[in-house]
């Protein structure tokens, strides 16, 4: 089943409430299927639109190579990741996938290499 499926049977918006990391907990576990099901759809949709494809192993990577910067700069909001990642029973390298999707679909971009000349993405964010 689609993660777009899943998603339909869920009802919107999800509500959380805590601290960040038990929001991010909560709101891991509601979406869990849904979460799992969009990482397996050509890695969160990011190589549908990139030249040349990261596969899910190289998208991890990636990811991770902005988890420093979220962390010391909005230490909240990565707080609220690694929750999400402990309730949806996921690494924390797959939610940062889902958290760095625009960053990733653009070839040749990290934190060394931020802004990226082009946006290739196509206008699908959200898709």
């Amino acid at each position: 089943m689609t993660a777009a499926r899943i998603l339909a049977g869920i009802p919107q918006p999800v509500r959380a409430t805590g601290g960040p990391r038990q929001r991010g907990r909560m709101i891991g576990q509601t979406l869990k299927p849904a979460l799992h099901a969009f990482l397996d759809e050509d890695v969160a949709h990011i190589d549908r639109v990139r030249a040349v494809p990261l596969g899910r192993e190289q998208a991890r990577l990636l990811a991770l190579s902005f988890a420093t910067v979220i962390a010391a700069t909005l230490p909240g909001i990565f707080a609220e990741l690694n929750g999400m990642a402990e309730g949806a029973d996921l690494p924390l390298a797959d939610i940062m996938i889902l958290q760095m999707r625009r960053e990733l679909a653009m070839p040749g971009i990290g934190p060394a290499t931020w802004p990226p000349a082009t946006d290739i993405s196509g206008g699908v964010e959200g898709c």
